[in-house]
C-alpha cells in the first residue's frame, strides 16, 4: 500500500511540474490584452501631459508679465515684455520700453503662440508695455498659447489699463 502512495505522489509531483507556467496561447492573449489597454490609455495620457505643459506655460507667462509690471513700478521706468515664437518654442524677454528685446529666455517647449493673440505686434514679437506706475501703455490684449494640432488653448489677458491680469482657457481665449 505504501508503494502505491509513493507512486501517486510522484505522478502528481511530476504532472505539476509539466503543467506549471502559461501556454503560448495564454501569453499571446495577455499581450494582446495589454496592447489594447495601452492603445486606449496612451492618447489620454498624452493629452493630459500636453494640457499640463500648456497650463505651466500659461502660469510662467503670467508670472513674467506680473514681474515686469512690478519691476516698472519699483524702478520708476517704463518696461516691456516681449514674446516670440521660434523653432525651439516660445521665448520671452524683459527690456526697457524704449529699447529692443535681448536676453531671450525659454518659456516652454511644445507650446506655440496662437494666431488669436491680440498683444501689440512689433516685428517678429508681441509685446506689452508698462509705465512708471505699472499701468499698461498702449494696447490691452491677450497672449494666447496653444498646443499645435489640438484645440487646447490657454491665455493671459491684460484686461485693464491698471494692469489687471486674468487667465482663461478654451473658447474664452478667442472672444
Amino acid at each position: 500500500m505504501e508503494g502505491l502512495h509513493q507512486d501517486q505522489r510522484r505522478y502528481r509531483f511530476g504532472s505539476a511540474l509539466r503543467s506549471a507556467g502559461f501556454t503560448l496561447a495564454e501569453q499571446v492573449c495577455i499581450m494582446a490584452l495589454l496592447g489594447v489597454l495601452l492603445a486606449i490609455a496612451a492618447p489620454s495620457w498624452l493629452t493630459f501631459f500636453r494640457y499640463r505643459q500648456l497650463v505651466a506655460a500659461q502660469e510662467r507667462s503670467a508670472m513674467a508679465i506680473r514681474s515686469v509690471q512690478h519691476q516698472a513700478s519699483l524702478s520708476r521706468t517704463q518696461q516691456a515684455i516681449a514674446f516670440r515664437q521660434t523653432s525651439a518654442g516660445i521665448e520671452w524677454s524683459v527690456y526697457p520700453a524704449s529699447g529692443r528685446p535681448a536676453d531671450w529666455q525659454s518659456l516652454s517647449d511644445g507650446v506655440a503662440i496662437d494666431p488669436n493673440t491680440t498683444l501689440e505686434r512689433q516685428g517678429e514679437f508681441y509685446r506689452l508695455r508698462f509705465n512708471e506706475d505699472g499701468h499698461v501703455v498702449g494696447l490691452l490684449g491677450r497672449l494666447t498659447l496653444a498646443i499645435e494640432g489640438t484645440s487646447l488653448r490657454r491665455c493671459v489677458w491684460a484686461s485693464t489699463l491698471l494692469g489687471e491680469l486674468r487667465r482663461a482657457d478654451g473658447d474664452r481665449c478667442t472672444r
